[in-house]
């Protein structure tokens, strides 16, 4: 594809039940600006619990009809889904609804990166209103093209993500881009008021010399703006830490 692609972040930090961070959401943002990657996550990692079945797949085994009569994979089916890592991306960055769910309210940032690259492999999900006919014993090739494609449906209730995707076979946590694919870094006026994200995200991005923008609310209009620090000074927001109304 051409054009520019977005990810957005979470800057949020997660403790385990004895008060240890198992995700630590400044140091994985810092990550992607310091290292040039991204989280590929495997397929049981994803948000979406109805994720890869927009074919349902019916094999002739044991037990097949008991998983299906309580919604459930049949074991053959989720190991061969599991083999797969999907890259989620999002071609709109002034989307409030991604803001608020994957950017934690605008306490989070949104990546921009150009397609010149490994990124330009992403194709676009398609969004559908139900599942496709269920395919009974397809031979293996068959069976694996299904599985893969299956990553590119989703339910038309996730639409307003505008989804594009990387779906590989791999067993690589990370995928690395070009330095020069990543081309601004979006930070949400609630992750701004924070010292640790103007230090370690925004201040590791300038020094890179990689662009920072600013959300900004027309909120009489439900307007979502990006700004850059200019234009934010211009509009006479003089204190950044202040982006929140104009």
């Amino acid at each position: 594809m051409s054009g520019k692609l977005y990810k957005y972040r979470s800057l949020e930090t997660v403790y385990d039940s004895k008060g240890k961070v198992m995700y630590d959401g400044v140091e994985r943002c810092a990550d992607i600006i310091r290292n040039n990657r991204l989280y590929f996550p495997s397929r049981e990692k994803l948000n979406d619990p109805y994720e890869g079945i927009a074919t349902p797949i019916t094999l002739a085994v044991l037990g097949m009809g008991i998983y299906q009569s309580m919604g459930l994979m049949h074991p053959l089916i989720e190991e061969r889904m599991n083999q797969y890592r999907i890259l989620s991306l999002s071609g709109n960055p002034l989307s409030m609804q991604m803001w608020a769910h994957y950017a934690a309210n605008y306490d989070g940032v949104c990546f921009e990166f150009g397609t010149g690259g490994i990124l330009g492999a992403a194709t676009r999900v398609r969004y559908i209103d139900k599942p496709f006919d269920a395919v009974f014993e397809p031979e293996d090739e068959e069976f694996e093209r299904i599985i893969r494609d299956n990553f590119f449906y989703k339910s038309i209730n996730w639409q307003y993500e505008d989804e594009y995707r990387i779906v590989e076979a791999s067993n690589e946590e990370f995928i690395e881009f070009n330095s020069t694919e990543l081309e601004g870094i979006i930070v949400g006026s609630a992750a701004l008021k924070r010292k640790v994200v103007r230090e370690q995200i925004i201040g590791t991005a300038k020094k890179k010399g990689i662009p920072i923008y600013y959300t900004l609310f027309t909120p009489m209009e439900y307007k979502l703006s990006i700004v850059t620090e200019e234009d934010a000074l211009n509009l006479g927001v003089y204190d950044l830490v202040d982006i929140l109304y104009v």
